[in-house]
């Protein structure tokens, strides 16, 4: 956010809050940065990639919208048939993984490897 940026800008640099407003509006009339306001906020990105991020978006849009042509037909079959094939038995989570890439042209799969607080401290 904004006012979190501002103070940290302000204590490590020690310097006024007026001079750091001056200087986003200034990289922001220079498009270095985009400043953009959500609900009550506003927020503050460097424009490369606030560009990179809404470009990925769009690609993965069009990807979604776009007809899937590696769907294949009697999955669970297939599936059976190369775990034979290459003699490995993979788990349920593995399973639905490659089902989900099956049945959709743009999948994103992570790995928890951590509780999501844990990313906060």
């Amino acid at each position: 956010m904004k006012e979190n940026l501002i103070g940290y800008v302000i204590q490590i640099l020690d310097v006024q809050k007026e001079d750091v407003e001056n200087s986003i509006i200034n990289l922001n009339g220079r498009n270095e940065i985009v400043v953009e306001k959500q609900e009550e906020a506003e927020w503050i990105y460097l424009y490369p990639f606030y560009r990179a991020e809404q470009n990925i978006a769009e690609k993965l849009i069009h990807l979604m919208k776009a007809k899937n042509s590696k769907h294949i037909k009697n999955f669970a079959n297939e599936m059976k048939k190369q775990e034979k094939l290459l003699d490995i038995e993979l788990s349920e989570k593995q399973k639905e993984a490659i089902e989900t890439v099956n049945e959709n042209n743009v999948c994103v799969i992570t790995r928890r490897s951590r509780n999501w607080k844990d990313y906060n401290n």
